[in-house]
């Protein structure tokens, strides 16, 4: 898996890697309301690892179609 592929497979995101590179980051493309801001969505994700950071995409998308 590449940044690439995961920014590829969730377009309403921006991917980028931290300046150290020890972290791999995401940021939603839109504001959130309140509502989905109660609902545990976040506007910036971080990780250690690809794999960490593509299972809290899928999280957040998962509690996004909850809604």
């Amino acid at each position: 898996m590449t940044l690439e592929h995961l920014a590829a497979q969730y377009p309403g995101w921006r991917l980028w890697h931290s300046r150290t590179g020890g972290l791999v980051c995401a940021t939603r493309l839109r504001h959130l309301t309140e509502e989905e801001l109660s609902a545990e969505l976040h506007m910036t994700l971080m990780a250690d690892d690809l794999p960490a950071l593509a299972e809290e995409l899928h999280t957040q998308t998962a509690r996004e179609a909850a809604l």
